[in-house]
């Protein structure tokens, strides 16, 4: 996925939408995101239990 792509992406589609971090738009980059929750700078507590 190209920036302009992700910056098309409307901020639902991200684990962190605020920060707009962690784009779920496949089940690849699910896994992914998983995988990183704990390494998301930024984001808070109840923001990692929502996502």
């Amino acid at each position: 996925m190209d920036a302009d792509d992700r910056n098309a992406m409307p901020d639902s589609t991200f684990a962190f939408p605020r920060l707009r971090k962690e784009p779920l738009n496949d089940a690849s980059h699910v896994r992914n995101a998983i995988a990183r929750f704990d390494q998301v700078r930024d984001a808070t507590d109840p923001e990692r239990d929502e996502a």
